[in-house]
């Protein structure tokens, strides 16, 4: 009985590992600039101006807080002077924590499942500020 519990010990053990290294694999490869479209969207409602964003590197961290890194950042001008740019940035980081983000990653690809990309946010799935727990630029 003693040895059968060991072994059932040993498999469970072994199945932990694979999946915890299966999830940092997958986390790992996941092209975060898929929610790109999305993220832009968000800031330009969020803004009431025009944003660009060129390319988005998420660095992830299960220890800590993980860092969004956010390239070539363009913000426009109001309506009426929309040909000028506001602002513009060559890289911006956000330190976030990593289980508010992956939450806030899951509703959004909810969100590109059923609805169009687009279309300005609802309550439940837009962009939550307490996410980031420092910004530099």
């Amino acid at each position: 009985m003693g040895k059968m519990l060991r072994n059932i010990f040993i498999a469970l053990f072994i199945l932990i590992v694979v999946l915890i290294g299966g999830a940092i694999w997958f986390l790992k490869t996941v092209d975060i600039n898929k929610f790109k479209p999305y993220l832009v969207n968000e800031l330009s409602v969020a803004l009431g101006r025009d944003v660009k964003i060129d390319r988005i590197k998420l660095n992830l961290s299960f220890l800590g807080t993980s860092v969004v890194h956010l390239y070539g950042i363009e913000i426009g001008e109001l309506p009426p002077l929309q040909k000028e740019t506001f602002a513009t940035a060559a890289h911006v980081q956000a330190e976030v924590n990593l289980a508010d983000l992956l939450s806030q990653l899951k509703s959004w690809q909810k969100s590109e499942q059923g609805e169009n990309a687009a279309q300005p946010a609802s309550s439940e799935n837009e962009f939550k500020p307490s996410l980031v727990k420092s910004l530099k630029a």
